[in-house]
């Protein structure tokens, strides 16, 4: 059993490093008109086949955890609203296709809480994959071009092009960072939650040397070579969370995601009022330091394209201003369908396909039909008010869960689950892909599932 536990714990780690790859067959896809569309696209990816063998193999296994049981309540509410919208909904088959994304989702979840799911080393997995999409952003960036393959799922994305993410800077379109996800807002998201599990880690670090420093002393360190390899192997691992956070600080920087950027500020704060509450002046301290050092860091990036981050944070440009239009007509949309289904929404994954058939036909673009840019508001519109309280319910239950946790638990996992948490309920106020897209769902049950197991005694991290 042992070993099948350490093989599903690697297969684990190999799902949530490879996430954001959106290798996939296609098996159903809705359009509009003639237009097919990504949302409530019904699609088998590779990653899927990772996630449900693990799944499989978890099975086998004579022990086995469920979760907290009043999340699991608010699961199973929010799935049976879901199964009841495909009654109701515009298209059903919609429905059908975009469950799929949730499901997927959920056994994340589940995995997650499992016994033999180490969070050191699932969090050390996300953040390698973190990394790997930082650098490949920052390469788009920075050849303004972004490489094209099938078998891996990455698309053209050039800046010249209608439909690409871009910002206006000097009269130039330059590319957004993508990574090897459908939008930088995703990438944002995804590093923004991987900059704060980055600085778990240094705390993690860092209290390890605290305790270290009770061992090893400067004279023992003269006098046992077995010291000085432990003061090395320090130093490497600060020097190597280092490069990590300068890295996720650049790649986060050149998304351009504004609510990528309100996430990480906020989670960023949380992180000093959790080190706050539980006394510790040493954390507090380091995160005075790193919230200085990564200033210093988002200066240069700042620096070397002044008019980007300017037209981005003063939403000036006519690109911005485009923005800003078509956000308030997805809020208009919203709105309309939420007078003419109240109670029984238009169906999960329907909103689209809702405002084209039942609001207008007659917008000049596919890309003018969009859910709207607000996870509970969407949530809301697509199951009805019930099923929006349902899922909001369900969210609040996972912060409870992270803050009791964090008085109970008391370490750098409790203090990294709740931040991340908060993260991405404020992402959520501004973008909509943690309820649409499957990357997106991923990333928000995956930090749901860490939360939930609430930062264990150090022998599960």
């Amino acid at each position: 059993m042992k070993k099948l536990e350490r093989l599903l714990a690697f297969g684990l780690g190999m799902y949530v490093a490879l996430l954001p790859w959106q290798t996939r067959i296609i098996l159903a896809q809705p359009k509009l008109g003639s237009q097919p569309i990504e949302y409530g696209t019904l699609s088998l990816y590779a990653t899927d086949v990772i996630l449900l063998a693990v799944a499989y193999g978890t099975l086998f296994l004579r022990t086995r955890r469920c979760g907290p049981k009043n999340l699991w309540t608010a699961i199973l509410a929010l799935l049976v609203i879901i199964g009841c919208s495909a009654i109701f909904a515009n298209r059903s088959e919609v429905v059908i296709y975009s469950v799929r994304t949730l499901l997927i989702a959920i056994i994340l979840w589940w995995l997650v809480q499992q016994p033999w799911v180490h969070l050191r080393f699932l969090l050390a997995c996300f953040l390698g994959g973190a990394m790997l999409q930082a650098l490949f952003g920052i390469g788009q960036f920075i050849a303004q071009s972004s490489l094209v393959s099938s078998w891996l799922g990455l698309a053209s994305h050039d800046p010249a092009s209608a439909g690409t993410a871009v910002v206006e800077a000097g009269g130039m379109r330059l590319l957004r960072a993508y990574g090897s996800l459908p939008h930088p807002n995703i990438l944002g998201g995804y590093l923004a939650v991987a900059l704060l599990v980055a600085f778990g880690f240094y705390l993690r670090v860092y209290d390890d040397v605290r305790h270290g420093f009770a061992t090893w002393t400067r004279e023992n360190v003269r006098r046992h070579v077995e010291g000085r390899r432990w003061y090395a192997r320090q130093a490497w691992r600060i020097v190597g969370i280092l490069a990590v956070l300068t890295i996720l600080t650049v790649g986060l920087l050149l998304t351009f995601s504004r609510s990528a950027w309100l996430g990480f500020g906020a989670g960023w704060f949380v992180m000093f009022f959790s080190l706050l509450v539980l006394k510790w002046q040493w954390g507090w301290q380091l995160w005075a330091k790193w919230t200085f050092f990564l200033g210093v860091v988002a200066t240069f990036v700042v620096l070397a394209v002044p008019s980007a981050f300017t037209a981005r944070t003063t939403v000036e440009g006519r690109l911005e201003e485009q923005s800003i239009s078509a956000r308030q007509q997805l809020f208009t949309d919203a709105y309309d369908l939420l007078k003419l289904e109240p109670l029984r929404g238009v169906g999960y994954g329907n909103m689209v396909v809702a405002v084209y058939d039942r609001l207008s036909r007659a917008r000049p673009n596919v890309f003018d039909y969009q859910p709207v840019h607000n996870t509970y508001l969407l949530s809301t519109v697509e199951l009805g008010v019930i099923g929006g309280l349902v899922f909001l319910t369900l969210l609040l239950i996972a912060l409870r869960t992270s803050l009791v946790s964090l008085f109970q638990q008391r370490n750098w996992v409790a203090v990294t689950s709740l931040a991340t948490v908060c993260c991405l309920l404020v992402i959520g106020l501004f973008d909509h892909y943690l309820w649409t897209l499957p990357a997106g769902a991923g990333l928000l049950w995956l930090v749901l599932g860490v939360g939930s197991r609430g930062g264990e005694a150090e022998s599960h991290n």
